[in-house]
């Protein structure tokens, strides 16, 4: 319905999670004065409560805030993909006291709702998908570097799950104390693609060229040298 009317679903469910409260609430008045509870015997019990909140009830008032905050601040969405306390996944719901975030691995979490509030919230959906990560490469130190740009440059180009709207580029790292490194920075879709899967596509493709270009992939070594010792003169 909301989206025929130009309401933005995310608004939409924030309306809809607000009514179903207000209904609830609204019910159980009408329950108690049913059952013929003098609703005016509540507010004996505010200041109990009110106590009760300051002492104990801290995190649930603090999450219960947070949780509106969330539905009507417009920043955190039902389907949104988010990274939030080292967890990445898309939100499947938001309650009051906490959020449930699915993971690409099917796990669900149920997060404080302060998290989003009190820590660092990264929301792949309110603006671009596309984030650039960093694939390092160390080769010998008989490559010659420009010909290892080209292959990791190659690579990039013929890989279908990276982003060719922006630019690939290689970096020349450093001179390592067993190889040459280079970083291959390229660019990703973080709502469709896992990051360990494109790393993973992209390492499979790389050692395949560098292969096939004779270059070799070092691994760590050292030389040890041998010293004879003479023993101790006799007088």
């Amino acid at each position: 319905i909301y989206p025929a009317v130009g309401i933005d679903p995310g608004l939409g469910y924030a309306i809809n999670t607000f009514l179903k409260y207000v209904m609830l609430a609204i019910g159980l008045l009408v329950a108690l004065n049913i059952v013929g509870i003098d609703l005016r015997f509540l507010l004996v019990f505010a200041g109990a409560i009110g106590i009760g909140i300051g002492m104990g009830l801290q995190n649930v008032t603090a999450n219960v805030i947070s949780g509106f905050m969330l539905i009507f601040g417009g920043k955190l969405r039902k389907g949104d993909w988010i990274e939030v306390a080292d967890t990445m996944g898309e939100v499947t719901d938001i309650f009051l006291r906490a959020t449930k975030v699915r993971t690409r691995d099917n796990i669900e979490y149920l997060i404080p709702n302060t998290e989003f509030i009190s820590g660092i919230l990264v929301n792949y959906s309110l603006g671009s998908p596309l984030i650039r990560i960093e694939v390092p490469v160390g080769v010998s130190y008989n490559a010659d570097p420009r010909q290892v740009e080209r292959i990791l440059l190659d690579v990039a180009v013929k890989e279908p799950l990276v982003a060719k709207a922006k630019p690939t580029v290689v970096r020349f790292v450093e001179f390592g104390d067993n190889s040459i490194n280079f970083e291959l920075l390229v660019w990703m879709n973080v709502r469709t693609t896992p990051r360990r899967k494109i790393r993973s596509q992209l390492y499979f493709a790389i050692f395949e060229a560098l292969a096939r270009a004779g270059i070799e992939i070092p691994f760590p070594q050292r030389d040890i040298h041998l010293r004879s010792v003479l023993p101790p003169r006799q007088d």
